[in-house]
């Protein structure tokens, strides 16, 4: 792939490419921006551009450089990701090790930083060392989704790049026409995944129709069985180690209030994520007033952070839904 792949983040490629064609690349950027926008596609296409052997500032993804790069077996193309929930001193250690040596068979050595946001604080110091005294023929990459979490120090010493999010139409348009997804399932897909173009390429329709169902009977109606329900629930969420959803179910919850919200506010449905449920949707916000609905955006997102912090997710879980309930008046 080369530079025109990028799909809606002309401004973010238009740079690089001019630094390589320049001769001005500078030894450390820093791509930040939501998750899923093209950060470390950018970033792999980045790294294939600086050693292609046949293009000048682009990749050619024929050569043999560019096809160890994509394969991720490029000697000289390193990426470093979170181990757990964090990026650690070790693994800076590692990095220290690694641009301490001159690239093996390509022009530039490329280190790829993916999450620099969730650095622990020793990570972050000894990084520091690497930035102050950068390597010759080293490019950096640093990604990261909150910029506003990394030291400034940080910051100062490379060159920031945003990436933004997607207008629906294009995620919308993309999916049809590249992906061949259906009409229908390519504009709901689109509309969740709110300018993420990563997640509406990987999207499950029917496994994210079927989590959103589960999530909406929390609202609609979270006490079938009286109080219990509330633990049964947590119980079953909780016993499914896997992150992602959990991520997905407290993105329809924040979907489902933020359009509830909308709703009590405007009436504007064209602003609605969830248009297919919008008979429900609206029945919920003839029953809430505003305050509520508020409290309960609050409380998902305070359920999060708390995950983010490593808070006992079965625990986080019982609260969150006790809260929410109690927010609509069920309890």
């Amino acid at each position: 792939m080369s530079f025109k792949d990028i799909i809606g983040q002309d401004r973010a490629w238009t740079i690089l490419q001019n630094a390589i064609k320049n001769g001005s690349v500078a030894h450390a950027y820093l791509f930040f921006g939501p998750e899923g926008v093209g950060k470390r596609f950018t970033a792999i296409t980045f790294a294939k551009a600086l050693n292609c052997l046949k293009e000048k500032g682009d990749s050619c993804d024929e050569c043999d450089s560019c096809r160890k790069i994509e394969g991720a077996n490029h000697p000289d193309v390193v990426v470093i990701s979170p181990e757990g929930n964090h990026i650690k001193i070790e693994q800076m250690r590692k990095l220290q090790r690694i641009v301490s040596f001159k690239a093996y068979e390509g022009r530039r050595k490329v280190v790829i930083l993916d999450g620099v946001d969730v650095m622990t604080d020793e990570a972050a110091n000894s990084f520091l060392k690497t930035l102050e005294e950068p390597p010759d023929e080293t490019v950096l990459i640093l990604m990261c989704i909150n910029i506003h979490t990394l030291l400034p120090t940080i910051i100062s010493r490379c060159q920031g790049i945003r990436f933004n999010l997607l207008p629906v139409e294009s995620i919308r348009d993309i999916l049809i026409k590249k992906r061949g997804v259906r009409i229908e399932e390519a504009r709901l897909a689109a509309s969740l995944c709110k300018g993420r173009l990563g997640k509406a390429i990987d999207i499950d329709i029917k496994t994210t129709l079927n989590n959103r169902e589960e999530v909406f009977t929390i609202l609609s109606d979270p006490l079938p069985e009286g109080v219990s329900s509330i633990f049964s629930k947590a119980e079953i969420w909780a016993k499914d180690k896997d992150s992602d959803k959990v991520d997905d179910l407290l993105d329809h919850l924040s979907n489902l209030c933020r359009d509830i919200a909308i709703l009590k506010c405007s009436g504007n449905q064209d602003l609605i994520t969830n248009i297919d449920m919008i008979d429900g949707l609206r029945s919920l916000s003839e029953r809430l007033s505003f305050h509520e609905v508020q409290s309960m955006f609050q409380t998902v997102q305070n359920t999060r952070r708390s995950l983010k912090r490593n808070a006992n997710l079965h625990l986080s879980l019982e609260v969150m839904m006790m809260r929410l309930s109690d927010e609509m008046g069920y309890l």
